[in-house]
């Protein structure tokens, strides 16, 4: 018989749509992280206002001593926290959350208080450090706890709770939902993206971004009004300017790295924060002498940036403001002080 003609006893048997569309796994799925990452959200929300408070706090309380020597006081307070044992504390934070990504069984329960003290700390006294890589190893703790309580042992679960975690605290510290539950998916693979877990992530990210902005308000991390109009005339110096930024990318990557290395190679790793701190604190010094009081590069910068766009500042003042902040960042995270990159690089 002809196989156009089998019979339909003959026939691949129809399979429920419930089948072809594997509606039982995603139900088992989402049943068991959905809630989960609403939880999480909400602890995340909540722990990313404490840790903004506690910037603040710190940067009132530190803001009564000279900008070109308080930062000393936050690398000593790092070095003091790794000499005693507190090593989670060390740099962004950002490559220990990925690494916790594939062995979550290592990742401290004490880790998200640590780091946010330590950050607090860094970033009051002036350190040229940003706020975005401790929040994703806070997020990385509160989400490898929850899971814990929750009974989830195996590093397959832990490692979405992980990856929860991190989501909602990115997406609440920078008020960037869809931005934290895409970097939580993305940042621990090197070619792809764990999209699987996006939905989960998407849903802390929410719940931590309403909770954060309830509390502190809607406000943009940096408040920029432009009237630039684009233009296609406009193209060319849009594509200069990427090359220039991808440029100095490099270079301050290349400069981070080569400062840690240094850093590792000869000194003890409780002293490299107070060495770090105070390489910085001379770069503070000489950019102090150079510039005007309100450009600086100690600290977030967020104002700096805020008043460059909005008032014009001459290209030598520009040059350097970018090394001074280039260079300071590095000394003090290849130095392990506690504090992100990300803010360093927006400067």
């Amino acid at each position: 018989m002809n196989a156009r003609h089998k019979s339909r006893s003959e026939r691949e048997p129809i399979r429920p749509l419930r089948e072809l569309f594997h509606t039982s796994h995603f139900y088992e799925f989402y049943r068991l992280y959905i809630p989960a990452a609403i939880l999480i959200g909400v602890i995340c929300g909540l722990f990313m206002v404490a840790f903004n408070l506690m910037i603040m706090g710190s940067i009132a309380l530190f803001s009564v001593l000279p900008p070109f020597v308080s930062p000393l006081m936050g690398g000593a307070f790092s070095g003091a926290l790794i000499y005693f044992g507190f090593r989670e504390i060390d740099g962004s934070g950002i490559s220990k959350a990925i690494e916790m990504t594939h062995s979550p069984a290592d990742l401290k329960d004490r880790t998200a208080i640590t780091k946010m003290v330590a950050t607090s700390v860094s970033i009051g006294t002036g350190n040229p450090v940003g706020r975005e890589g401790p929040a994703v190893l806070i997020g990385a703790a509160l989400g490898n706890f929850v899971g814990r309580k929750l009974g989830f042992k195996d590093p397959a679960h832990l490692r979405v709770f992980l990856m929860m975690g991190s989501a909602g605290c990115t997406a609440g510290i920078y008020k960037a939902p869809l931005g934290g539950a895409l970097f939580a998916t993305e940042a621990p693979y090197k070619r792809d993206a764990r999209l699987g877990y996006f939905v989960p992530a998407v849903v802390s990210s929410i719940t931590a971004y309403l909770v954060y902005t309830w509390i502190l308000g809607l406000e943009p991390f940096l408040q920029i009004e432009t009237s630039l109009a684009f233009e296609l005339s406009l193209v060319p110096l849009i594509v200069v300017l990427g090359v220039c930024a991808g440029l100095t990318s490099v270079l301050f990557a290349v400069t981070l790295m080569s400062t840690r290395n240094v850093f590792r190679a000869h000194l003890p790793d409780s002293l490299d924060p107070v060495v770090g701190s105070g390489l910085a604190c001379i770069v503070i010094l000489l950019t102090g002498l150079l510039l005007d009081s309100s450009l600086t590069v100690a600290g977030l910068g967020d104002h700096v940036i805020m008043t460059v766009v909005s008032s014009p500042v001459p290209i030598t003042a520009l040059l350097v403001l970018m090394f001074g902040k280039l260079f300071s960042s590095s000394f003090v995270v290849g130095g392990r002080v506690s504090g992100g990159v990300l803010a360093p690089s927006l400067f």
